[in-house]
């Protein structure tokens, strides 16, 4: 072996191992847009909700969105369809809301595990219901949250917690803080 052909294998292993690392590493940033599809659930406490603060029980969530990684840069952008329900222990009293968000997303580079901003504004559809009557309302409103993403490109898993804010909803205002944890693929 010649010391050129050496050098040659040498230089051309560490750019090789250079190039993965970035490709494939943790916090990597494609190179081309990804898109993943998000798919999770979770809860909220009952006691959030200004205007229906006497509801005291857990709620639930549902999730589905689509998440668009930008190239080379940790931004993404992301639309949310998602549904939250609380109700009263003896059913008298029920509060649903159906919203669809856009947002932007964040990320935070680190070796593991990718914690993230996310923000945004979105449309709320809200259906209170006292003693089996529903009054339903809609409006815009914001969230904004903190999560954390583990995984390979689009495929991992997340979870996260946003504040919701939906002004002049009747009676005021209406805001809640969901967590959620879910898949992406």
């Amino acid at each position: 072996m010649t010391r050129r052909y050496v050098s040659r294998t040498l230089v051309g292993g560490l750019v090789a191992a250079i190039a993965a690392a970035g490709a494939f590493g943790p916090g990597a940033c494609p190179a081309a847009a990804q898109a993943a599809l998000l798919v999770g659930g979770g809860g909220v406490a009952g006691n959030q909700i200004p205007n229906a603060a006497h509801v005291g029980s857990l709620g639930y969530n549902a999730l589905v969105g689509i998440g668009f990684d930008l190239p080379f840069i940790p931004l993404a952008f992301r639309v949310d369809g998602q549904f939250d329900q609380w109700a009263s222990p003896a059913g008298l009293y029920r509060f649903r809301v159906l919203s669809g968000t856009a947002n932007v997303v964040y990320f935070i580079p680190t070796a593991v595990l990718q914690p993230y901003v996310v923000a945004g504004t979105g449309y709320y559809h809200l259906i209170p219901r006292r003693n089996g009557i529903d009054t339903p309302s809609n409006g815009l409103g914001v969230n904004a949250g903190v999560g954390v993403k583990a995984g390979l490109g689009a495929l991992g898993v997340f979870g996260e917690w946003r504040y919701h804010y939906i002004p002049n909803t009747g009676a005021g205002h209406t805001s809640y803080a969901p967590f959620t944890f879910g898949v992406s693929f």
